[in-house]
């Protein structure tokens, strides 16, 4: 069954691993650890990153390093994301729903993206 491009059966949409890749939040770790410099991006709301939202389970902290846009800005934001067109980009917010509709989008752009879930 495909909900909106959501496969509840696997918990995947249907692009990941195709137009982008998706990788685990152990994965994106180990390469972090790896590659400090790895250019990834926060794209919560300012609200979902200060950790005052009444729901618990959006409000898990920050990574530090990660450069913080606003999925719901994405406009306002794009040069921020251009300048880092020749890298691999990662993204990431409180459920990979967003992260994953904006890897579409930016590897739709040909930019080299990965949603880590």
């Amino acid at each position: 069954l495909l909900l909106f491009g959501f496969d509840t059966t696997f918990g995947q949409y249907r692009e990941d691993n195709k137009s982008y890749k998706t990788i685990s939040w152990n994965q994106f770790f180990n390469k972090l650890e790896k590659n400090p410099k790895l250019p990834f991006f926060d794209i919560r709301t300012p609200g979902e990153r200060s950790d005052t939202s009444a729901f618990r389970n959006v409000n898990i902290g920050r990574i530090k390093g990660a450069l913080q846009t606003d999925y719901f800005d994405f406009k306002s934001y794009y040069p921020e994301y251009l300048k880092y067109k020749k890298d691999t980009i990662y993204l990431y917010c409180s459920h990979a729903r967003r992260s994953r509709r904006l890897a579409k989008q930016l590897a739709d752009s040909s930019f080299n993206v990965v949603s880590v879930n």
